[in-house]
């Protein structure tokens, strides 16, 4: 008797029954079925020839997409639907073909997903796009702006208000990330003004290296007020004093720098004349 006959037993009236068949036996009879494959006898003595198990399990995967297996396709419909193509038998067990079957949702799953992300920043970029096309400015609210963006086909491209309201987000994040922008790059300008305007007051000799700051501040300002209204606008108090310190640690490296070449220098004549 085959192992995988169904087992019997006797009632209590001394007649066998059958015990069901497990899951795994209902598919390996469901593959044995004469619904399974070709029904010619002829056709089903010829050996087909063999292949490699890469081109093997690449067959089964192309059966699998012919059939129209999808993502919510269970196992069993999936089998019930491959068995009258013969390209299932190039798989011999049932646990590879489902291991194959698994392997093929998921990769149909992942598939999914990553067309659903670019399906997503398509329109997001649309979006934001339609946005800019509108002017819409840093300090605008979503709800102000509904008006004049609802009927443009971007704005209806998508559906969930959710994304919409992430999508303007987005914009104005960005918006608000390039001002900032714009606003430490004049800053940094304007703190290099400061600094060229400093120097300019130790070629006058204003300034020197043993100057300080609290000392001097206001008489400098208002000069430089004066002189560069515009970038004076840009700088706070405490900008100038980053830039001071940063000025004052260059003067006075130069003056030391200065001291050690004339020590150097008098050492260097001290030395000749004892020699001469």
């Amino acid at each position: 008797q085959s192992s995988s006959a169904p087992s019997t037993s006797e009632t209590p009236s001394g007649l066998p029954t059958t015990a069901p068949p497990t899951k795994e036996q209902e598919e390996t009879n469901l593959e044995a079925s004469p619904a399974a494959g070709s029904s010619n006898s002829a056709a089903e003595e010829i050996t087909p020839k063999p292949i490699s198990q890469e081109a093997a399990v690449a067959t089964f995967r192309q059966l699998l997409t012919d059939v129209g297996v999808q993502v919510a396709t269970d196992w069993q419909t999936a089998l019930k639907k491959i068995l009258n193509d013969d390209r299932h038998k190039v798989i011999k067990t049932v646990q590879e073909k489902k291991k194959i079957f698994e392997d093929f949702i998921e990769d149909k799953k992942q598939a999914e997903r990553e067309e659903h992300r670019r399906q997503y920043m398509k329109f997001k970029e649309e979006f934001i796009n339609m946005l800019t096309e509108k002017n819409v400015p840093v300090n605008a609210s979503f709800r102000s702006i509904i008006h004049s963006i609802e009927n443009d086909f971007r704005y209806m491209a998508v559906e969930r208000d959710e994304d919409r309201l992430d999508f303007f987000e987005a914009y104005i994040n960005d918006l608000e990330k390039k001002a900032k922008a714009e606003r430490d790059e004049k800053r940094r300008v304007a703190m290099e003004v400061f600094k060229r305007f400093l120097y300019r007051k130790v070629e006058e000799g204003v300034i020197t290296y043993k100057s300080v700051w609290r000392k001097i501040f206001d008489k400098l300002d208002p000069q430089f007020l004066q002189q560069h209204p515009t970038e004076n606008g840009l700088l706070e108090k405490v900008d100038k004093m980053i830039v001071w310190d940063d000025f004052m640690r260059e003067i006075q490296k130069k003056e030391e720098d200065k001291k050690t070449k004339e020590r150097e220098a008098r050492k260097n004549a001290e030395r000749n004349n004892r020699k001469a």
